[in-house]
C-alpha cells in the first residue's frame, strides 16, 4: 500500500499577487516597500540621458511601487491591443534587469496585466539568453537601454518596452492608487517561467500556476510571524537571483504582507563579510533565506546574527555543520525547506530546534505544507521503513514543462488525486512522525550547485561535442567543503589522439 501525507487544509479566497499587493500597499502608503544597494544601479556611462533621471531610484515607497506598476501595466495593455498582436493574457514577458526596484516593478507589472514573467540574468553568456528567449515563445521583453546595447537579445522579434526609463522610475503618484483592471482573478494562470538547469546543459521551462504561489506566500507569512514569534516582520533581505525559483518568496511575501523587501547585489550575495556587514547596517532586517553555501559565508565572516531574524535554509541539503552557528545566530527560528521548481518553491518545511539535530546523520526535509500531499508510490513503499521516489501533488504542482509534452507526460502524471509530480528524489519516512521525511538523493545523475539543478549527463554530452574531445566526465566534489563554502563542479576530458590540449578556459567558454 502507498504511503502519503497531507499537509493541512487552507482554505483560499481567491486574492492574487497583485491584489494582495494593492491591499497592503492601502495600509502601507509611505513605507518603504523595496529597496537596494546604492551601487546596483548601473553606472551612468551605460545609460541615456533619460535613463539617468532614474540611477538614483534605489528605494520605492508602496505608494511609489504601486503607481509605477500601474504606468508599465498599462504599456504592456497598449502593445496588446496592436493590430495583429496575440492577446497577453497567459503569455510569456521576459525580463532582462539588473537587480534594482525596476526589477520588481516590471515582475509586479507583468503579472497584474495577466502574464507570465520570464527572467533572465544581464550577465548570463549570450547563447543562453537567445535560447531562452527562443524557447520560451515571449512576446515581449522588458529591458533597459544598456541590456540592448548589449547586443544579446534578438531584435526582430520582440518589443522593446521604453516604460522602465526615468519617466516611469519617476513618474508621479496617482491620485486613484487602485484602478480597476480588466483582468480579474484567475490563480490558475501562470505566474512565471523557471528555467531549472544552471547556465550549461539544455535548460528546461517549468511553467508555474499562481495558486501555487499564494500558497506558499500565506504559508510562510504564517509560520514565520505567529503571535508568538521573535521576528516582528520589518524587512526581508533578497540576496537570490530571480532566476532561481525561491526569489519568488523573497520578492513578493514581504510586498504582498506589507513589510519592507531590501534586494541584495549579487556582488555582495557572493561576499560573506560584506553581506555580514550589510546585515549589521540594517538592524530591521529579520528574515534572511539562503542556500547552504550562503549561510557557511556568513559563519565563515563570522557573522553572529540577532534574537530577531528568522532564517530559511534550502535548495541543498541542509549540512550538519550549521545546525549549531545558524542556531545561535537567528534567533527567531532556523527551517530547512525543500521542494523542486516543478512544485513551487518549497514542498517540506522543517523547524530546527537548538540541541535537537546535533546528533541526527542528516537533517530532515520535514512534512508538506498546507494543501500539499507527498506520496512514495506503492511498490517502493516498503514497511516498516518506508523509502522511495516521492511523488507531489496539491495546489504547488506546476502546469508542465513549456512546449515538451513528452517530458511533461513522463514527469507529470494524472491520477485521483490531479496532477502529481514525480520528483525523481529518493526520500526515507523517519520513525519519528513528527520530523516527516529524510531526503537520501536522486535517482538519476542530476545533482544540486549553488541551488541550481545541474544534469551532469548533459555537462558531459557538451564537453564531448568539443572537436578534441573524445569522452568526458563530471561530478560534483565536496572535497575541503569545511575550508570553502562551496562544493567544486568538476568535469573530466580525454582528448583525442593527435590533437592539441584545449585549456581550461577555452573548454569553459564551448559549454
Amino acid at each position: 500500500m502507498a504511503w502519503s501525507l497531507s499537509g493541512p487544509t487552507r482554505c483560499c479566497d481567491g486574492r492574487d499577487v497583485p491584489e494582495l499587493v494593492a491591499e497592503a500597499a492601502a495600509r502601507a502608503k509611505t513605507a518603504v516597500a523595496v529597496q537596494c544597494e546604492a551601487d546596483a544601479v548601473p553606472d551612468a556611462t551605460d545609460l541615456d540621458a533619460e535613463d539617468q533621471l532614474s540611477r538614483h531610484r534605489t528605494m520605492l515607497t508602496f505608494d511609489e511601487l504601486t503607481a509605477r506598476t500601474w504606468t508599465l501595466e498599462q504599456e504592456l495593455r497598449r502593445l496588446r491591443r496592436k493590430p495583429h498582436e496575440a492577446d497577453l493574457d497567459n503569455g510569456i514577458v521576459a525580463v532582462c534587469l539588473q537587480r534594482t526596484p525596476a526589477m520588481v516593478v516590471a515582475l509586479l507589472a507583468i503579472l497584474a496585466a495577466g502574464a507570465a514573467y520570464l527572467p533572465l540574468e544581464p550577465t548570463h553568456p549570450g547563447a543562453r539568453l537567445r535560447f531562452l528567449l527562443d524557447d520560451s515563445k515571449a512576446r515581449y521583453l522588458v529591458t533597459c537601454w544598456c541590456a540592448r546595447r548589449r547586443g544579446l537579445l534578438p531584435e526582430d522579434r520582440l518589443v522593446r518596452i521604453t516604460a522602465m526609463d526615468g519617466r516611469l522610475m519617476n513618474a508621479p503618484v496617482p491620485e486613484s492608487k487602485d484602478p480597476q483592471r480588466d483582468v480579474g482573478s484567475d490563480l490558475e494562470r501562470p505566474a512565471y517561467l523557471m528555467y531549472t538547469s544552471g547556465s550549461t546543459g539544455t535548460p528546461k521551462g517549468v511553467l508555474v500556476p499562481r495558486r501555487g504561489v499564494v500558497n506558499v506566500l500565506h504559508t510562510f507569512d504564517e509560520m514565520i510571524h505567529k503571535p508568538d514569534s521573535k521576528c516582528a516582520g520589518r524587512m526581508l533581505l533578497a540576496p537570490t537571483t530571480y532566476c532561481f525559483d525561491i526569489s519568488v518568496l523573497e520578492i513578493f511575501w514581504p510586498l504582498c504582507f506589507g513589510f519592507s523587501v531590501f534586494i541584495v547585489s549579487a556582488s555582495t550575495a557572493r561576499n560573506g563579510m560584506k553581506l555580514s556587514q550589510l546585515i549589521q547596517q540594517h538592524e530591521e532586517a529579520d528574515v534572511l533565506q539562503g542556500t547552504p553555501a550562503l549561510w557557511r559565508s556568513l559563519v565563515a565572516a563570522g557573522w553572529r546574527g540577532h534574537a530577531g531574524l528568522a532564517g530559511i535554509c534550502g535548495g541543498e541539503a541542509f549540512p550538519q555543520s550549521l545546525v549549531s552557528p545558524l542556531s545561535r545566530a537567528a534567533g527567531a527560528g532556523v527551517w530547512n525547506a525543500y521542494g523542486p521548481t516543478e512544485a513551487t518553491i518549497w514542498t517540506t518545511t522543517y523547524p530546527i530546534e537548538p540541541g535537537q539535530c546535533e546528533s541526527c546523520a542528516s537533517i530532515p526535509i520535514g512534512l508538506p505544507l498546507p494543501n500539499v500531499t507527498l506520496t512514495i508510490s506503492e511498490e517502493e513503499a516498503n514497511a516498516p521503513e518506508v523509502t522511495g521516489e516521492l511523488l507531489v501533488s496539491g495546489v504547488g504542482v506546476a502546469l508542465g514543462y513549456h512546449q515538451r509534452p513528452q517530458l511533461t507526460a513522463a514527469s507529470f502524471l494524472e491520477d485521483s488525486r490531479g496532477t502529481v509530480y514525480r520528483t525523481g528524489d529518493l526520500v526515507r519516512v523517519l520513525p519519528d512522525r513528527g520530523a516527516g521525511l529524510e531526503f537520501l538523493g536522486r535517482k538519476d545523475e542530476q545533482v544540486k550547485f549553488r541551488g541550481f539543478r545541474i544534469e551532469l549527463g548533459e555537462i558531459e554530452a557538451a564537453l564531448e561535442k568539443h572537436s578534441a574531445v573524445l569522452a568526458a566526465a563530471a561530478a560534483l566534489s565536496s572535497a575541503g567543503a569545511e575550508a570553502s563554502p562551496q562544493p567544486s563542479l568538476l568535469a573530466f576530458v580525454q582528448c583525442l589522439h593527435g590533437q592539441s590540449r584545449p585549456t581550461s578556459s577555452h573548454l569553459r567558454s564551448h559549454l
